[in-house]
């Protein structure tokens, strides 16, 4: 059996549950009723139910949703990471004499990100150059 195979049926257990939540809770219009007899809190049953009738009773809804986020605010933008690695590139500066030159330029940028970005970048290269 493969890991994809082993997924998609724990999804498709967890929907069958989910659903049973939903049907039990249409015959007794009872949360708690449904809460005791399978064992979840009324938390767990109100995200569900809500997320369920929001998506007019689609059975999909009823999957977990990926915890990673869509976007990081606080990503640095790639024109900073374009002028980090262009004074390593000219100067041979570290983080910390980098992050004074960039302040001087009124960027706010921490030495360990700096040093993050250098050591990707420095990666990436070995990379394309062993391949």
């Amino acid at each position: 059996m493969t890991a994809d195979y082993l997924l998609r049926r724990a999804q498709s257990l967890i929907i069958k549950q989910r659903l049973q939540w939903m049907k039990e809770y249409e015959t007794t219009n009872n949360a708690n009723s449904v809460c005791r007899r399978f064992g979840i809190s009324r938390k767990t049953f109100y995200k569900w139910h809500k997320r369920y009738e929001e998506s007019n009773r689609d059975e999909s809804s009823l999957i977990d949703l990926p915890r990673t986020p869509h976007s990081n605010k606080l990503r640095t933008s790639n024109e900073v990471r374009e002028q980090v690695l262009k004074l390593r590139e000219e100067t041979g500066y570290g983080p910390r004499k980098i992050e004074d030159c960039l302040r001087k330029d009124d960027i706010r940028i921490s030495s360990g990100t700096i040093w993050k970005i250098i050591s990707r970048f420095e990666k990436e290269q070995a990379f394309k150059q062993s391949a």
